[in-house]
């Protein structure tokens, strides 16, 4: 009788350390489970909130060179890709990303800020000269960001009549003045600051060539 007793109490504390080991795998996968939602909930608010503050764009054509790469079409890889801030307002020398009109379609360009409203301004051979907003002289503008190469002086293109930047207006170059379409296009003039997607921030510049790796790395 008294064995039966013993053999029984055995049986339920196996049941109770099986049930308490239970327990706490149950509650281990718990909170990894609630860990992990926690984790992919913060991934997707973090991603929702940078899609409304900020917008990708990758760059085609050689307007920009020799300081963005852009790809020979959309479809191939090759080009830089950065963010855009969609709330930053558009300072002389910034990088922006600006809607055109292109064939019935709206398409973005990419360009650098040169004149602000009230600038006049005008190229001579290549070179820039300015007259700020409120000044009464002309000043050259030195633009580090230009390459000899990419701005010959012996081309008409680079040698423009005296601009003034309309109210709530920019006028913006690309790099590449051999080439680039931009302000001095008869189609394009000074553009509106509503036409004006977004601001290039400096971290997207910093880490332009590591977000254009991956993004060619992974890009079909």
């Amino acid at each position: 009788m008294d064995d039966k007793i013993i053999e029984e109490n055995n049986i339920e504390e196996i049941k109770t350390e099986e049930a308490v080991a239970s327990k706490k795998k149950n509650g281990f996968l718990g909170t990894l489970i609630n860990a992990l939602l926690f984790i992919i909930l913060i991934i997707l608010g973090a991603r929702l909130i940078f899609t409304v503050f900020f917008m990708g764009v990758y760059v085609v054509g050689d307007s920009m060179m020799p300081n963005f790469y852009g790809a020979a079409t959309e479809t191939e890889k090759g080009g830089d890709y950065v963010f855009v801030n969609k709330f930053a307002t558009p300072e002389r020398g910034d990088v922006v990303v600006i809607a055109v009109e292109n064939e019935g379609e709206e398409v973005a360009i990419i360009k650098r800020v040169i004149g602000m409203e009230g600038d006049s301004l005008y190229l001579y051979r290549g070179q820039l000269y300015i007259k700020y907003a409120g000044s009464s002289d002309f000043v050259l503008f030195e633009e580090d960001y230009i390459d000899e190469q990419y701005n010959n002086p012996n081309l008409s293109y680079n040698s423009t009549s005296i601009v003034t930047v309309p109210e709530n207006c920019i006028y913006v170059l690309g790099d590449n003045r051999n080439i680039s379409k931009d302000s001095r296009a008869k189609e394009y003039g000074c553009f509106d600051l509503d036409d004006v997607y977004g601001v290039i921030p400096d971290w997207s510049l910093d880490y332009k060539q590591t977000i254009s790796d991956i993004y060619n790395f992974f890009k079909i």
